[in-house]
């Protein structure tokens, strides 16, 4: 039961063995829940566990430890601000607050972070526990608390443990929460204390989803055995920086362009989009090949943490001048995409000192994770900041040679750095494990799984590689396995009274590296922070490296104050949602070359910029529907050529002609837009999905390909059935806005080989050219949503297909069917789509249901900060029969924000329950 927090139209496929160890354990629970008293005693554990759970809101605690007291002020959302006298008073107060609310979720993590989740739930976990101990996410989380997080840093993270543990204290499982109730009844886990690392660690966690580019250099590599070059880089077009505006037009970056060219340091490798690759993995391609198809199951199966599996993970964050504002003061939106997950990944709160001062130093409000102190995203007093994923490539991985203890480098064979991890199991045997690691600190991932190890051994290679030896196996450098300092940004970020400070504690801010926007009463910024590696000229990081060659190791880092930066632009704006950071004609130095394409941010764009032009002024109601804004721009460059295509058959006709006048919006109400939908899930399975590697296409999609010996045309002889492999919600093409680029680019190619198509069953005709192929996918979606949704048309609606369901951590995924029932909720139809403002991300590979969501919105008015506006995907509870567990959603579904009070005479307003914290 992995803390699988992706949301998904049906049960997400699982490997066998890990599955019947789940259900047995699920099936002990259920028989022991009947046999020990029925439905009587079924009845007796749900209300009485329910409520033992819930937190105490009202009246006074005593908690040793505190110097003073403290108030909790909780509005009619459940959503807490905190006041107190001290710093660790302030910060004991927030763990104890939050470990009420959400301690389930946080315990999850903290296993999750550790490589413990067979502890909690058996054997079951212990593949994807082998594999978080091979990364070692707690390892380093340590080491960051020991050796670079500052005293404070360090004081507050203590402060915030001992809440938790004030929590804890004198509580047995069926009194934290509910899980723990079912939990018991299958084995008997106790939570232990908390610690500062566990803190740590989930920032840990969510750089592994924000990672960057890994994901892209797997599927190119994968892509090279069905596809060519040239093909490859059809499907990863070149950054449109003309139509798709950088972040950065009018920042820093071209003088620090100056200095570099003066100081002659490295240049960019030139690359400005998608990219096929340099460099060198062709010598042991079939080596690679076969390693990656295995490390893309193992990487399927490690729980998500924020988002699904480092895919798809985006967001939107744009800041507006008070030029162009009503308040005549900046405005700051932000809503980070990622998985939808019960509850929220994000927690509310506020955090405030009776009186700022040298002992009491935060008054700050907003969103943080639960398991850490502090304000992640936000505003305080005098400044807001929003964050949106930058996609900067800090992962790199590597085919390394073995040769015997050690493997090959610079022709020479170099030991691994090994080291033992036992790996506890609830109910069963410990499980030890070795890891082995470079001299440059990577893990070899390949060792995690058997098959994976017998494939290095035997894999083929050419002549240009080493000598097979002991085999090959894959190695990761990531920059999140070195110790940094991002827990100290997060504090200094919190206090920070300007630009400058801002900036100061943005250089903090190591790993995951963020695009960070910026506002004050009258100013507004941009900068990107983090640890990025430069490479050596000719390799740009886009494909898996060859491990002995050293000129593929990374060269340094580009230093903070050489990375872009923009403050106070000429036009009034500026606008993140993960699109490329800045020219690289402008700038020296790679960054990635797989960016988000832009969609979304030039949209944003134009609904600004149209704005301005009408000489009209943007109010917070105006940021708000922007962010829900669900204009579809694949279907604005597609429909009026479907609309010129000759249909016979009356009923695609039919469906055709929904398409007439249609705005392109997708509205869940939208019989249009789920039409359009599947005709462009079609177009791109027809075009490209057919055409990919098993290992890139869903999970039971079945062909008939050509055998790789056979040279004769397609039949009994030469053909071989062969399926999918990848999950529904990882699998290609996933429809994004890549996808939309390639598309694009194809679209004036009318005879592209990408076009042609076989005959499907049935009198599904052949295509041999680009309309051809789009009347055939209009005839298969008007057949497959027959199916889903109906003959009748009029019945249609983009909300049926596209729908969210919100499923608790872990036993709300594969728990047996009672448990579901009381733990999950939904669904719920919802509007937008991929690549869309509104972002309610799908998989075109994989189907309509939904996969993630804008987890969070919020717009913060710097003119007066209690008239600001938030919204959270669930709700403050992580309790399932609280009031607060889902009481956003219905609104957050709407598009609608709620009133975020800060300053103590609006919070007090705004109170329903005081909880006093006593010393």
């Amino acid at each position: 039961m992995p803390p699988n927090t992706t949301a998904s139209s049906g049960q997400k496929p699982g490997k066998s063995g890990r599955k019947k160890g789940r259900k047995a354990r699920l099936i002990v629970l259920v028989l022991v829940l009947a046999i020990i008293g029925g439905v009587a005693y079924g009845a007796y554990w749900t209300i009485s566990t329910v409520r033992a759970s819930l937190p105490q809101t009202k009246g006074s605690i005593t908690l040793d430890g505190l110097s003073g007291p403290v108030d909790v002020k909780r509005d009619g959302y459940g959503i807490p601000q905190i006041y107190a006298s001290t710093d660790e008073d302030l910060f004991m107060a927030q763990g104890y607050v939050q470990a009420q609310d959400r301690f389930y979720e946080m315990d999850v993590r903290r296993h999750m972070t550790s490589g413990r989740l067979s502890e909690m739930f058996g054997k079951g976990q212990v593949k994807n526990d082998e594999f978080l101990r091979t990364l070692g996410w707690d390892r380093v989380a340590k080491k960051e608390y020991d050796t670079k997080l500052s005293a404070s840093t360090k004081k507050y993270l203590q402060a915030y443990a001992k809440g938790v543990n004030a929590y804890l204290e004198g509580k047995d499982g069926k009194e934290i929460s509910l899980e723990y109730a079912a939990l018991g009844f299958s084995n008997d886990y106790k939570p232990e204390q908390w610690t500062p690392v566990d803190s740590v660690s989930w920032l840990k966690a969510m750089a592994w989803d924000l990672r960057g580019n890994m994901q892209d250099e797997i599927d190119r590599a994968l892509m090279t055995s069905r596809l060519g070059p040239k093909q490859i880089a059809d499907l990863y077009p070149d950054y449109p920086y003309n139509r798709n505006k950088a972040i950065v037009q009018e920042g820093q970056y071209n003088e620090l362009t100056q200095t570099f060219e003066q100081d002659g340091s490295t240049s960019a490798s030139g690359s400005t989009g998608g990219a096929t690759g340099t460099g060198g993995t062709s010598s042991a391609s079939a080596a690679l090949q076969s390693q990656l198809a295995g490390l893309q199951d193992v990487l399927d199966d490690v729980p998500a943490a924020v988002g699904v599996n480092g895919n798809g993970i985006g967001s939107n964050s744009w800041v507006v001048s008070g030029k162009y504002t009503i308040t005549g003061s900046p405005l700051l939106a932000n809503d980070p995409h990622l998985s939808a997950s019960l509850p929220s990944v994000w927690y509310q709160m506020g955090l405030h000192c009776r009186t700022v001062s040298s002992k009491c130093q935060y008054d700050v409000s907003g969103y943080t994770f639960a398991g850490m102190p502090g304000v992640v995203i936000g505003h305080n007093a005098t400044i807001a900041w929003g964050m949106t994923n930058s996609g900067v490539d800090v992962t790199d991985l590597y085919l390394e040679k073995l040769s015997g203890n050690g493997y090959l480098y610079d022709d020479k064979t170099v030991p691994f750095t090994t080291r033992e991890e036992t790996i506890k199991v609830a109910g069963g045997k410990s499980k030890t494990i070795v890891v082995r690691e470079t001299k440059d600190g990577m893990p070899l991932l390949s060792d995690r799984d058997d098959e994976l190890v017998k494939v290095g051994k035997k894999a083929t290679v050419d002549a240009a590689a080493p000598d097979r030896g002991d085999g090959y196996g894959v190695a990761l450098r990531w920059t999140a396995l070195q110790a940094g300092t991002t827990m100290d940004a997060v504090f200094a970020m919190d206090k920070a009274a300007n630009w400058e400070d801002f900036r100061a504690a943005a250089a903090l801010f190591e790993v995951p590296s963020q695009n960070l926007v910026y506002a004050d009463s009258k100013n507004i910024g941009y900068t990107l922070p983090g640890r990025i590696p430069t490479r050596a000229k000719g390799d740009d990081g886009s494909i898996p490296a060859p491990g002995w060659d050293p000129k593929y190791r990374w060269a340094g880092w580009i230093q903070q104050d050489e990375l872009p930066y923009e403050y106070n632009p000429s036009r009034g704006y500026i606008v993140t949602a993960n699109q490329a950071v800045v020219d690289p004609d402008k700038y020296p130095y790679t960054l990635t070359t797989d960016w988000g394409y832009g969609t979304r941010s030039q949209r944003i764009t134009d609904l600004i910029q149209s704005k301005i032009d009408d000489g009209g002024k943007i109010s917070t109601d105006d940021m708000r529907q922007m962010q829900v804004d669900n204009s579809s721009e694949i279907a604005k460059l597609l429909v009026p050529t479907l609309l010129k295509i000759d249909i016979d058959d009356k009923d695609v006709r039919e469906a055709q002609k929904l398409l007439e006048g249609w705005d392109y919006t997708q509205d869940a109400d939208s019989a249009a837009a789920a039409y359009f939908n599947a005709v462009w899930r079609n177009i791109l399975k027809l075009a490209f999905g057919n055409k990919l590697p098993k290992e890139l296409r869903v999970e039971g999609q079945c062909l008939w390909v050509e055998k790789a010996d056979s040279t004769g045309p397609l039949d009994e002889e030469t053909k071989v059935r062969e399926c999918g492999q990848r999950d529904p919600d990882q699998a290609q093409p996933d429809g994004g806005d890549r996808w939309f680029e390639v598309v694009r680019t194809l679209m004036d190619d009318e005879d592209s080989d990408w076009w042609k198509t076989p005959a499907g069953v049935g009198d599904r005709p052949k295509a041999e050219n680009r309309d051809q192929l789009f009347k055939r996918a209009m005839i298969d979606a008007r057949w497959e949503l027959t199916a889903k949704l109906g003959k009748d048309i009029d019945t249609w609606s983009w909300g049926r297909l596209h729908r969210l369901f919100l499923k608790n951590q872990t036993l709300g995924t594969e728990g047996p069917g009672f448990l579901q029932y009381m733990l999950n909720r939904g669904p719920w139809k919802l509007s937008g789509g991929e690549a869309t403002v509104n972002a309610t991300g799908w998989n075109a590979a994989g189907g309509y249901g939904v996969v993630w969501v804008p987890s969070m919105r919020m717009v913060v008015n710097l003119g007066d900060l209690d008239k600001s506006k938030w919204i959270n995907l669930t709700g403050a509870s992580g309790h399932a029969y609280s009031a607060h567990y889902t009481d956003q959603t219905s609104k957050w579904v709407k598009g609608e924000l709620l009133d975020w009070s800060f300053t103590k005479d609006a919070v007090d307003k705004s109170t329903s329950d005081t909880l006093v914290l006593k010393p």
